[in-house]
C-alpha cells in the first residue's frame, strides 16, 4: 500500500488549532485516513459505530469538492464510488487542502494539504495497471469520445474511435452498431461499405448479445434490404 504523512491542524471545545497528523493509506480499493491530534501516535477512534465526517477538498484551481467518509475502527473511509473520484483529484492536482468535521460534533475541525506531485508515478509502480485493465479503459475512452461527435455531427471523426474500440474488443457489438451508423453518415451512397458495416453488425450481434440486441438486429436487416436494394437502383442509373 502507499502511505503518505502529514501535518495539519484541529479545532474543538477544547483546543484551537493545535498539531494534528494525518496518515493518508491507499490500497488497491480503498483510500484511509488516520488523523491523530496533538501529533500524538493514537489515532481517533470512532464512538458508535455510525459516526460520519464532511471531507471538503479544494483544488489549487479553486474547484471545491465534497465527501462523506465514514469512521471505521481507527480510519476514515470513503464509499466505494468515491474512491475513483479522488484518485483522480490525486493524478491531476498538485496540491488538495482539505478541511474536515463531524457531523456529530461539528466543533471537531481538521485541516490539512496533500502534496499530490509523483502521486501517478508512485501508484503505478506498486499497483501496476494489467495489459487487460489498460485496454478496457482505452475502448471506454474511445467509445466515449465517439459518441460525443456523434452529437457534433463529427461523422467521420466519430467513425474513426468506434473503429478503435472495435479493433480492442472485436466482439462487442455497441462500437459495430455505432461504427454502421457514423460511416452511413457521412458516405450514405456508399453501399457497399455500408452494407459490410450492417452486416459485420448483425454477425456479432447473434453471436454475442442476440436477445439484448433483438430489436437492432432485426431493424439492421431491415435496412440492409433497404440498402441492397438501393444499390441494386444505383448500378441501373
Amino acid at each position: 500500500f502507499i502511505q503518505q504523512e502529514i501535518t495539519g491542524q484541529f479545532s474543538n471545545v477544547a483546543t484551537t488549532n493545535s498539531c494534528l497528523t494525518v496518515k493518508l493509506f491507499r490500497t488497491p480499493y480503498e483510500f484511509e485516513f488516520r488523523l491523530f491530534e496533538y501529533c500524538k501516535n493514537h489515532p481517533i477512534k470512532e464512538v458508535d459505530g455510525n459516526e460520519e465526517y464532511s471531507l471538503n477538498i479544494k483544488t489549487e484551481k479553486g474547484v471545491k469538492y465534497s465527501w462523506t467518509v465514514k469512521h471505521k475502527d481507527i480510519s476514515l473511509v470513503f464509499n466505494y464510488k468515491d474512491v475513483k473520484v479522488f484518485q483522480e483529484l490525486l493524478i491531476n492536482a498538485a496540491t488538495l487542502r482539505v478541511y474536515m468535521y463531524s457531523k456529530s460534533n461539528p466543533l471537531s475541525k481538521y485541516t490539512f494539504k496533500i502534496n499530490a506531485n509523483g502521486y501517478t508515478k508512485i501508484f503505478n509502480s506498486i499497483f501496476p495497471i494489467t495489459p487487460e485493465k489498460k485496454s478496457a479503459r482505452i475502448y471506454k475512452e474511445a467509445l466515449s469520445q465517439g459518441n460525443q461527435l456523434m452529437k457534433e455531427e463529427q461523422y467521420e471523426k466519430a467513425a474513426t474511435k468506434f473503429k478503435e474500440a472495435m479493433s480492442i474488443n472485436p466482439t462487442y457489438c455497441i462500437p459495430a452498431y455505432n461504427y454502421a451508423i457514423a460511416v452511413e453518415y457521412f458516405k450514405p451512397e456508399n453501399y457497399t461499405e455500408n452494407i459490410l458495416n450492417w452486416t459485420h453488425f448483425i454477425t456479432v450481434a447473434e453471436k454475442t448479445n442476440p436477445v439484448g440486441r433483438r430489436t437492432d438486429i432485426q431493424n439492421a436487416k431491415s435496412h440492409l434490404k433497404e440498402l441492397k436494394k438501393a444499390e441494386e437502383m444505383s448500378k441501373l442509373k
